[in-house]
């Protein structure tokens, strides 16, 4: 097992490259019996911040209620299965109470998605759960430049 490399700037390039690239990833959370329950969800960054909105108090936003621990992956899906490129990231995830924090997640989530912008109405906010995730490690694959490679933000 690696160490944790210290993030380049060419480095935080490719994550955010990846991130542009895909608007879909699977965010596991736990479970009251400490299982772990993956959900594909959209979202959206700021940074290296994620953003996703669901349902009021779904499963996703239960889990992380009780325990802020996550993990997220966010893969490349293409024909060449041995030049898998994506990010696993883990960290904190907490869902935003507040009504000016999570607005701006939202606004992350409008400017994504703009064709979905009427589901995503912050006149809505009673509504949904907005979920922000700071990521604490990223591991970047990318077996066409290095191969299972760690970050830590």
């Amino acid at each position: 097992m690696r160490a944790a490399a210290r993030m380049t700037p060419e480095t935080e390039r490719r994550i955010l490259a990846l991130m542009r690239a895909h608007d879909v990833l699977t965010l596991t959370t736990l479970r009251a019996d400490g299982r772990p329950q993956a959900a594909t969800v959209a979202y959206a960054n700021e940074g290296l911040t994620l953003y996703i909105a669901a349902p009021k108090d779904c499963h996703q936003a239960r889990h992380i209620r009780r325990a802020k621990r996550v993990s997220i992956t966010i893969v490349r899906n293409g024909a060449d299965r041995r030049r898998l490129a994506g990010l696993l990231m883990a960290g904190a995830a907490e869902v935003l109470d507040d009504a000016l924090t999570a607005r701006h997640g939202l606004e992350c989530l409008r400017n994504r998605f703009p064709a979905y912008a009427a589901l995503l109405d912050p006149a809505d906010l009673a509504e949904m759960d907005v979920i922000r995730v700071r990521p604490r490690i990223i591991s970047l694959l990318d077996d066409e430049k290095e191969p299972g490679a760690r970050i830590a933000p």
